[in-house]
């Protein structure tokens, strides 16, 4: 009678399985999509240990990836070169409906969405019309006068998150965004643009009683104060 020979088997603890050969245990821990690296602060799970350390920094706060031009910091590199798109100008995504350029694919992406969705909230006190009640809620502040979000170095008021961050930037003296035409540097991305209108000599806000032109706000708010019988200083 021949011998037979025992079989071994492999146990893998990960998927309750057993296999013949190390071979297969091997391959099946290796299986492209399989999420294995299991992150023991909230049990999120990625297949790519890369991956599991990026998510980790969530945890920890770490942000290893700094900008250049601002130092503003983020956990993932990819993060980090979308940031740094907002310094040079650039910005390769554009709407094919009304022509707005955006630096992000998402920011895009959101906003094709004011071409195709419906807008079901409208603002009872102006009609203004919105495809989201927190759009419809933040607008709503510009008539309360609102101000919840405030800056805790100055105490200057504004009515989104946003608009209070890009102004932070003035209390750090840091100036990211400079001209080329003349090397001024501004703390505001909004700043160097008006800016810049005075290389090219165009003069976009006109006023409605006269038909001045100038190339900022600020000028023609000080210009307008001529026509209510208000006096400015320069």
């Amino acid at each position: 009678m021949a011998e037979t020979t025992r079989k071994t088997f492999l146990f893998c603890d990960l998927y309750d399985k057993k296999f013949e050969s190390d071979i297969y245990l091997a391959r099946l821990k290796k299986t492209p999509g399989e999420k294995v690296h299991v992150c023991t602060g909230c049990n999120a799970a990625f297949n790519q240990k890369s991956h599991l350390a990026a998510h980790q920094r969530t945890h920890t706060g770490e942000k290893p990836h700094s900008c250049i031009k601002c130092g503003a910091a983020f956990t993932l590199k990819a993060s980090l070169r979308r940031h740094e798109i907002t310094h040079n100008g650039e910005k390769p995504y554009s709407c094919i409906e009304c022509g707005a350029s955006f630096t992000r694919e998402y920011n895009l992406k959101r906003h094709k969405h004011t071409h195709t969705e419906k807008k079901f909230y409208f603002c009872n006190q102006c009609g203004g019309a919105f495809t989201k009640e927190s759009g419809l809620k933040k607008h709503k502040l510009t008539h309360t006068g609102t101000k919840p979000h405030v800056c805790i170095q100055c105490g200057a008021a504004f009515t989104e998150k946003g608009t209070l961050r890009r102004h932070e930037v003035i209390h750090t003296g840091v100036k990211p965004y400079t001209c080329l035409q003349c090397g001024r540097a501004f703390t505001q991305k909004s700043s160097l643009e008006q800016h810049k209108l005075i290389h090219t000599g165009q003069k976009p806000y006109i006023c409605i009683e006269c038909g001045a032109a100038f190339a900022t706000r600020k000028y023609l708010k000080q210009h307008e104060r001529i026509h209510k019988g208000k006096t400015f200083q320069l």
